[in-house]
């Protein structure tokens, strides 16, 4: 982390620090908010309704919390989950809930009537909270490999620790699975460190029981997938390579560049593909809609990740029900109408099987006349391409 630019974190430490002090001659602590304790299977749930009150000097605390973690996450090491515990429970009684990306942010909630007045004063403060909360998880671009296991490790405690209280049903706080995914999307120039342990996890929260856990667990695997394919990765192709010797160089180059990238798509795609063993439906719709956007955004760098997209798309049938169906034939028409004339050709016979699939089922008439009509025009191409070769 040494030598990265702090001093945007270190303004808005200032700003937050002065809005919390208050009258600095006034050292008695002042209420600023009023909450919710953080459920715990370590305390009974009689405790959990009484509420928490936070004071100016508990924020204070949580700033000088950020600051450490900011400047010194690099010897943390398994620290890190005490700090993001502590970080936890403080967003969780502010209320900041997580959005897009992984950020943190206020939602509307009904004011103690006794103390509606401290809660609005402090609700100016909240946005600048969360975005320091959001350098701090930043910042992680800076660690080094090692140092960043170790963060993950602990987010992913935190979020088993959470899933176990759903399990209780106890509403789970969605902090750590909202890192994960914001330390992910930082990390992209080193996806291949933490891709696995990350969606390995990731993927367990999607078969939670609890809707909101896996509803926030599809949201992470999803968007991390489609960040990372729209991301530029360097590969091993040098761009100055010229002489006769470079010449002979390059079919070496491509042979790694081609590599790479078949390595690379085959990973990032495996925790979506994996999604279609969930077998809640709320999951598997969000996965269909996830490759429908790589269809129309990231269809044309898909060379080695066809096959994947096609045994998602062929991975729904009849039971699934009429809305998914509907929704992978929709990819799958995507697939062949845009797609068919670029794709390896030894994917041919995988969309045809797939094909016949829907032509198959019984859900919905229409899909399957039109399926057929697919199956022609998949066969068409597969002879076009024998009587090329």
């Amino acid at each position: 982390m040494a030598g990265h630019n702090r001093s945007g974190s270190q303004d808005l430490s200032s700003q937050f620090i002065n809005n919390c002090s208050g009258d600095a001659g006034d050292f008695r602590p002042q209420i600023v908010a009023v909450g919710t304790p953080l459920p715990s299977a370590s305390l009974p749930h009689s405790v959990m309704q009484a509420p928490v009150m936070l004071t100016n000097k508990n924020l204070q605390c949580m700033r000088a919390i950020l600051f450490l973690a900011h400047n010194n996450g690099g010897i943390l090491g398994t620290s890190w989950h005490m700090v993001l515990q502590t970080l936890q429970h403080l967003v969780w009684i502010l209320g900041l809930k997580p959005s897009t990306g992984g950020s943190l942010q206020a939602m509307p909630k009904p004011a103690v009537e006794t103390n509606v007045g401290i809660q609005t004063a402090v609700m100016a403060d909240l946005p600048v909270l969360s975005q320091m909360l959001s350098q701090l998880f930043e910042s992680s671009q800076y660690l080094d490999d090692v140092a960043l296991h170790h963060l993950i490790d602990a987010l992913c405690k935190l979020s088993h620790e959470a899933m176990e209280l759903a399990y209780a049903n106890r509403e789970p706080s969605l902090f750590a699975v909202a890192k994960l995914l914001e330390t992910g999307l930082v990390n992209m120039p080193r996806i291949k460190v933490l891709w696995r342990p990350l969606t390995n996890h990731l993927l367990e929260v999607c078969q939670h029981r609890h809707i909101r856990m896996r509803e926030w667990g599809v949201e992470a695997i999803t968007y991390l997938v489609k960040s990372a394919l729209q991301f530029k990765h360097k590969t091993p192709l040098k761009e100055n390579m010229v002489s006769v010797i470079g010449c002979l160089l390059r079919y070496a180059v491509l042979f790694n560049f081609l590599f790479f990238f078949k390595e690379l798509q085959t990973m990032l795609l495996s925790p979506l593909s994996e999604l279609s063993t969930v077998l809640h439906a709320d999951v598997r719709q969000r996965q269909l809609d996830c490759v429908l956007q790589i269809l129309n955004t990231a269809g044309e760098i898909l060379s080695f990740g066809w096959p994947a997209i096609i045994e998602i798309i062929g991975a729904v049938n009849e039971h699934h029900g009429e809305p998914l169906i509907r929704t992978a034939f929709q990819c799958l028409q995507l697939v062949i109408t845009d797609f068919l004339t670029v794709m390896p050709w030894r994917c041919l016979p995988l969309c045809i099987s797939t094909a016949a699939k829907f032509g198959s089922q019984t859900q919905e008439l229409n899909i399957s006349l039109t399926a057929i009509g697919l199956m022609v025009s998949d066969a068409m191409e597969v002879k076009q391409c024998f009587l090329i070769k």
